[in-house]
């Protein structure tokens, strides 16, 4: 069962209960634009303990929202009270009118404040953008992630709300600011998103992140392309920003930082380089090199073809440090005493057997590196 059709089960059943429930919010403006509906979010007049007394079965309770999360088979589905007495009240107070949607169990679309209209004109508003601004300054960005994602316009009383609240960006909590840039970055029309930041002035209130005008150019020049990747995505903001140093105050994940790093050392080695050699191939792995010609290829640069990479991996004589044929209990045999010079010869072997100076065969490179301390 899809969670679309459990949402509306979940509502069944609170109506069933005695209560008004409806699914509202993305799930619904997503159904109206025929795009997959992936989460559901339900609005009810049932306070969040009556919602726990009906579905038993492994609830969560989020008192500050006054949510409960129940469990579905494609993911947890959040049922909250209505912000307010009524629907409308509840549907008044969010973001965007493109969002201040309902529909019942039977597929009757609630719109009380032109958001099926603000759809069709692919128009992105606010129903008193002042208010809903200043209850959650991250709106700015949400509005900008929107633009990117649905390739919507801003109507211009939001545009001119977020130029005089901007500064407000400074508060939010750079976790939330980082969750929408990803999604912003992930969209087929960051152009417009960008502009949108740059005309209100809100890209340089966004807390962890300096841009300067320069870098702005670059990134509103990435290509119309929707990617599934966060890696891929913040590898393109740091291309545009002038590399790591632009996103270590975000709060990303080290290892994806760790991936951002590496691709960039791939990305500047092929701004010099018409081919991979193997060396630098092995070292960056084919995940990342194909990565590189695709961003590559994004900017309308000269590029290598996945098939031709992937063979030239495939020749590679080793993919890991660990196919190599010796460790380092084989050198300590050759030469009793340990030290730093174990890694040193580990890492030269490696190199070695990647470039086919030397066979992948543990006489052959105790050879090699005999030769090589000789020739010292």
């Amino acid at each position: 069962m899809s969670i679309w059709m459990e949402g509306f089960k979940a509502v069944r059943t609170l109506n069933a209960a005695g209560f008004e429930a409806y699914i509202v919010g993305g799930a619904v403006r997503d159904y109206l634009l025929g795009k997959d509906v992936d989460d559901v979010d339900i609005a009810t007049q049932a306070s969040p303990h009556q919602v726990a007394d009906i579905f038993t079965k492994g609830v969560h309770i989020n008192q500050e929202h006054k949510t409960v999360l129940i469990p579905g088979e494609k993911g947890p589905i959040e049922i909250t009270t209505y912000k307010g007495e009524t629907l409308a009240e509840d549907l008044q107070k969010r973001d965007f009118t493109i969002n201040a949607l309902a529909m019942t169990e039977t597929r009757e679309v609630i719109d009380p404040y032109g958001g099926r209209q603000d759809l069709q004109k692919r128009l992105l508003r606010s129903y008193d953008a002042q208010k809903r601004l200043s209850e959650d300054p991250l709106r700015m960005l949400r509005a900008a992630r929107f633009i990117s994602s649905l390739g919507f316009e801003a109507d211009r009383q939001l545009v001119k709300e977020t130029t005089v609240q901007k500064a407000a960006l400074q508060r939010c909590a750079r976790e939330r600011v980082v969750v929408e840039l990803e999604k912003l970055l992930k969209g087929m029309e960051t152009e417009a998103a960008f502009a949108f930041l740059q005309e209100t002035g809100a890209i340089h209130s966004l807390p962890g992140i300096q841009i300067t005008d320069s870098q702005l150019a670059e990134l509103m020049r990435l290509p119309k392309q929707q990617w599934d990747s966060g890696d891929r995505a913040w590898l393109e903001f740091a291309i545009c920003t002038g590399g790591p140093s632009s996103i270590a105050a975000l709060p990303l994940p080290k290892k994806r930082k760790q991936l951002v790093a590496a691709g960039l050392k791939a990305f500047e080695y092929r701004q010099t380089q018409q081919r991979w050699s193997d060396w630098q191939l092995y070292i960056s792995g084919l995940a990342i090199a194909m990565q590189i010609e695709e961003i590559r290829a994004g900017r309308q640069l000269p590029s290598i073809q996945k098939e031709e990479l992937a063979e030239q991996w495939s020749a590679l004589p080793i993919k890991a440090k660990s196919d190599l044929a010796i460790t380092g209990r084989d050198l300590l045999h050759a030469k009793a005493a340990p030290g730093p010079w174990m890694k040193e010869a580990l890492q030269a072997a490696e190199k070695a057997v990647v470039t086919k100076k030397c066979p992948n065969e543990k006489a052959a490179i105790l050879a090699f590196l005999t030769m090589r301390e000789d020739g010292k």
